[in-house]
């Protein structure tokens, strides 16, 4: 009986170390296709592994990779919420895939790309920047932490520059006086669907957001976007007026405007131009 039982378990360790082995030929196969351009194959590969060996260490991150091709990659965005939320689903204190998952689903797509070297230059729509023109630029300060610097200028005199830092955590893209973030707003969470809202400080009063609309298309100085945001910003120091916040995918904010209580929505700032970095986030 003692040596069948020997037999049984030797049996059970070469079983799941043959598993094992097979796992990790399966990941690293992806990992390849994924290196040389065959993202779909890679996807398809990655999804194998983490479908029949779903107590493979590296299961979690395969998800991860799976999300990450069709959001970066294939700009499928839909298929980029699946594998995401299935890696929170099954492994939700895996680290770091957790939360890199949650940033995911936050930049899916990403209205607000925060990239090293990127730019957009904003007017005044009335007079299309020639009164008041806004260069903002990205830098990177530390690892996922983002300044922007804003130049505004009247005419050809600059009349200040600001800074704000920005960094997506889990759902939230927060924006801060400094890079402490103590002082921090959340200007945009996720779900970002219709309906969406939630409450944050800023600039010391309490302030509304709520997703108005999704998937529009907005026409400005520096193109035509489709798939755009628009986002209310309600101060309740100011009831009843409020800021509208367009965002358009992979490009970011590219129109502000405003309404007095029970009034029409007023253009006030438009993108003039822009140049989005291609270094991945």
């Amino acid at each position: 009986m003692i040596s069948q039982n020997k037999a049984l378990l030797a049996v059970a360790a070469a079983a799941l170390f043959l598993s094992g082995c097979g796992a990790k030929y399966q990941f690293e196969k992806a990992r390849k296709l994924e290196a040389k351009g065959y993202f779909v194959e890679a996807a398809i590969q990655y999804e194998n592994v983490s479908k029949k060996y779903p107590e493979f260490e590296k299961s979690p991150e395969a998800l991860l990779s799976i999300g990450d091709i069709y959001r970066k990659r294939l700009k499928i965005y839909s298929h980029a919420h699946r594998y995401y939320r299935e890696l929170l689903e099954k492994y939700p204190n895996s680290k770091p895939w957790a939360g890199l998952a949650k940033e995911g689903l936050l930049n899916s797509p990403d209205y607000y790309p925060l990239r090293a070297g990127s730019f957009w230059i904003e007017g005044d729509s009335a007079s299309g920047g020639r009164n008041m023109r806004s260069e903002w630029n990205c830098a990177e300060v530390s690892t996922g932490v983002y300044s922007v610097q804003r130049r505004i200028f009247a005419g050809a005199r600059k009349v200040t520059e600001i800074t704000r830092y920005f960094k997506k955590s889990g759902y939230e893209l927060l924006e801060s006086v400094t890079n402490s973030f103590n002082d921090s707003s959340v200007i945009l969470a996720y779900p970002l669907v219709t309906g969406r809202q939630w409450e944050t400080n800023k600039d010391g009063s309490t302030v509304v957001f709520r997703v108005e609309a999704e998937k529009l298309q907005v026409t400005v100085k520096a193109g035509s976007f489709e798939g755009c945001l628009k986002i209310s910003e309600e101060s309740q120091a100011a009831r009843g007026s409020r800021k509208y916040i367009y965002y358009a995918p992979e490009v970011g904010w590219i129109l502000t405007s405003v309404a007095a209580a029970g009034g029409e929505e007023h253009r006030n700032t438009e993108l003039l131009s822009y140049k989005i970095s291609q270094q991945e986030k």
